[in-house]
């Protein structure tokens, strides 16, 4: 139960509560009338709350009333509703978050500084729903503090930390975790002030939650590596089923691996007391867990790479990106291949292998450094081909960025200015 806790958060009901009122109904896009499927409900001050299902209804359990409902969901604007009684049948309406022209119009400068505070280090910037998170540190990381901000960087809450924070990590469901060496807790905001949930280890945050790379139309979306994180299996998550749909793997490393560490290698170790000390047809039987556990020394660390083959929704689809075999490929809702496309990205100069989606206007980029200058590359969103150059001048050295609503959010040191990490703001369009 805690781990079930720890991986959907707030966002689902706590089912063994005792008998309460409930306060409930559908909601539904304002302009529309159409339900929207996996909105987060929030008891506004509290942890409770719930996902909206497929066809937008929703309960929570209340202890007193008037409660404040705090609705959220991707392209639309987060409304709070006030509840007076138990009622179930209720409808709540959400107006799509529009960009307004004038909001393009007033910012004058194409790249800015939007962290308020210069004398922090940004170490680590995270969406938290329509809000930023940006883990800040003082001198000698002894002030630490987690600083919510606007999409503008105008503070919303500030949490002083005294635990050892090394980065943000937010999950496929949209929550974000604060990490430490060994440690980890949910960050939280109740829409009153930030809270750390759910202390759990890092090692089960890595176990449990890094395989969830998606959440799309209700489903989770997993990616399983294996054999020093050559062969990937990719699954599908439904209404409590999973389910395999995909296999991939780096053939050429796999072939090498095995040769370098071959029946002779393991019966030589057995041979001098150095382990395997199994009977030989229990190693054969084996030999790939065996494999699987040795330890790479420095030039299989530097020959051999993790594969690099993401999932990414493009085109209301997902697609695997095979980036070894330069192709990428299209499943439909039955998870079966439908369509495929040869990738060129690799032969972009200074590419960097990363993808970002642009959660509410559906882009795709990657970005290339290239002559000390960071590029963000604008993607078709079926051949993966460039589209549009977008260039970041005189910042070559960016340490984490991300993506949305038309702007691109990075943090940036000036290496040659005695000044610290600080978070910026550019847009896209």
């Amino acid at each position: 139960m805690r781990l079930l806790l720890l991986f959907f958060g707030v966002m689902l009901t706590v089912l063994q509560m005792r008998a309460q009122p409930f306060a409930g109904g559908i909601v539904r896009d304002k302009s529309t009338g159409e339900p929207i499927p996996w909105a987060g409900v929030l008891i506004k001050g509290t942890t409770q709350g719930a996902l909206t299902d497929a066809g937008g209804n929703f309960k929570v359990r209340c202890s007193q009333f008037p409660i404040t409902l705090v609705i959220t969901s991707l392209g639309y604007l987060t409304t709070e509703f006030v509840v007076n009684e138990p009622d179930t049948s209720k409808t709540y309406l959400l107006a799509p978050n529009v960009k307004l022209l004038g909001e393009v119009v007033i910012e004058a400068n194409a790249i800015k500084c939007i962290q308020q505070d210069s004398s922090l280090m940004a170490a680590d910037v995270e969406f938290y729903d329509d809000f930023l998170l940006l883990l800040a540190h003082g001198p000698g990381r002894l002030s630490s503090q987690l600083i919510l901000s606007d999409l503008n960087g105008k503070v919303v809450s500030k949490l002083a930390l005294n635990k050892n924070a090394e980065e943000l990590y937010r999950d496929c469901l949209g929550n974000v975790h604060l990490l430490g060496k060994d440690s980890a807790w949910q960050i939280f905001y109740d829409y009153e002030k930030l809270r750390l949930i759910y202390p759990n280890t890092r090692a089960e945050i890595e176990r449990n939650l890094y395989p969830c790379k998606l959440f799309y139309e209700g489903r989770l979306y997993l990616q399983y590596w294996s054999f020093h994180e050559l062969r990937c299996r990719y699954f599908v998550s439904e209404s409590g089923e999973t389910k395999q749909f995909y296999y991939t793997c780096d053939t050429a490393n796999v072939e090498y691996f095995c040769e370098k560490y071959d029946m002779r290698y393991f019966l030589s170790k057995r041979r001098r007391q150095e382990g395997y000390l199994y009977p030989v047809s229990v190693i054969k039987s084996n030999i790939d867990l065996f494999r699987s556990e040795i330890i790479l020394d420095a030039q299989d660390r530097t020959y051999i790479r993790k594969l690099n083959a993401p999932m990414v929704v493009s085109d209301n689809s997902v697609w695997v990106m095979k980036y070894k075999e330069n192709n990428a490929l299209r499943f439909n809702d039955s998870c079966a291949v439908t369509d495929s496309t040869t990738l060129q990205l690799n032969e972009v100069n200074g590419w960097s292998g990363t993808i970002w989606r642009d959660e509410i206007t559906g882009n795709i980029y990657t970005s290339a450094v290239r002559n000390n200058i960071t590029t963000l590359i604008l993607l078709h969103p079926v051949y993966f081909t460039p589209v549009q150059y977008i260039e970041i001048e005189k910042m070559p050295f960016i340490t984490k960025m991300i993506i949305r609503d038309g702007y691109a959010y990075f943090l940036y040191i000036d290496r040659h200015e005695d000044v610290n990490r600080l978070l910026y703001r550019m847009r896209l369009d």
